[in-house]
């Protein structure tokens, strides 16, 4: 116990671990209490891409856990990070939900429909067949013909004949070089 005491970072994934959908587990409240009382450096790292950190923040309080919207690293902040390291400014397609878009915007990226850089696909609630048409024929280039999608768009996931390269960003590991 003394070797974990006498750490000065930790690093804590959050779904499962801190909660259980609504419910608060055994433990983290504990836990994040004594990081701060220890002045311990801590980060909480969320796989989806759904909620922003102000979210995550908003979602941990009402359960007692009362951290910074500074301690949190989604897979979205992760995904927007790495395409503004490649691209600076660049343009993106873009499915998900607020987290998402916040992390694009605060990377300094844009949305663009017509004429973007990167497809980026996170998590939300509210797919649609025009969205993800769009983001299909993204992915297939400005100047190429190609059929409507079909419900073959919703496998957007799914390999494409369109021989682009994609990147699979879906843990905050990516951002933090782990």
């Amino acid at each position: 116990m003394e070797e974990f005491r006498g750490k000065r970072g930790f690093v804590c994934d959050m779904d499962g671990v801190i909660y259980h959908g609504s419910r608060l587990l055994e433990g983290p409240k504990a836990c994040a209490d004594w990081l701060k009382a220890e002045d311990k450096q801590f980060l909480f790292l969320a796989n989806s891409s759904a909620r922003s950190p102000r979210e995550l923040h908003q979602k941990l309080r009402p359960m007692g856990v009362e951290v910074g919207e500074n301690q949190f690293i989604s897979s979205a902040m992760a995904t927007a990070h790495l395409i503004a390291s490649l691209r600076p400014g660049g343009r993106v397609v873009a499915i998900g939900d607020s987290g998402l878009y916040q992390a694009l915007y605060e990377a300094g990226l844009s949305v663009d429909e017509s004429d973007p850089d990167y497809v980026v696909v996170g998590e939300t609630r509210s797919y649609s067949y025009e969205k993800t048409e769009t983001a299909v024929q993204n992915r297939f280039g400005p100047q190429r013909h190609h059929p409507r999608g079909g419900s073959g768009a919703l496998r957007l996931p799914a390999p494409s004949p369109s021989q682009r390269r994609r990147q699979h960003l879906s843990r905050p590991a990516v951002f933090l070089g782990m």
